[in-house]
């Protein structure tokens, strides 16, 4: 609907102020592939990256926000998610949920294996956390 509303205004006006149709159907093309590439590549990663969320979760909130509240649900759903990792990074207990909302989830749980996996070997002990303290 958005596209639709946007494309209106530029191709009524190409199709007044230009003999050939031409202009409009470029209008249309240059329009919606601008919009396609927006709304894939460019807003999820500049998104997910300032809030460092995990895209896919990202996706995932903004189809549940969809759902639940339509377009305010989607506005609030990527600051709500923030709010929520930030959250379980605090609580001792929710922290697994907020490992799942993290941007580069497979790297931070790689990382503190192999971190813990070394500290064992050096101090033939086990200084990692366990399962439970995760």
């Amino acid at each position: 609907m958005g596209i639709i509303l946007g494309i209106l205004p530029a191709d009524n006006y190409a199709t007044l102020f230009f003999d050939t149709l031409l202009m409009p159907l470029l209008v249309i093309l240059v329009f919606t592939t601008v919009q396609l590439l927006e709304s894939s590549f460019l807003t999820p990663r500049i998104i997910g990256s300032k809030v460092s969320n995990n895209p896919f979760m990202a996706i995932i909130v903004l189809l549940l926000g969809a759902k639940a509240w339509r377009i305010a649900g989607m506005i609030l759903s990527i600051p709500l998610i923030g709010i929520m990792r930030i959250g379980f990074s605090q609580v001792h207990e929710f922290k697994p949920y907020g490992y799942l909302l993290v941007h580069d989830f497979i790297n931070t749980v790689s990382y503190r294996v192999s971190r813990c996996a070394g500290l064992a070997r050096r101090n033939n002990e086990s200084e990692c956390y366990s399962d439970e303290e995760l």
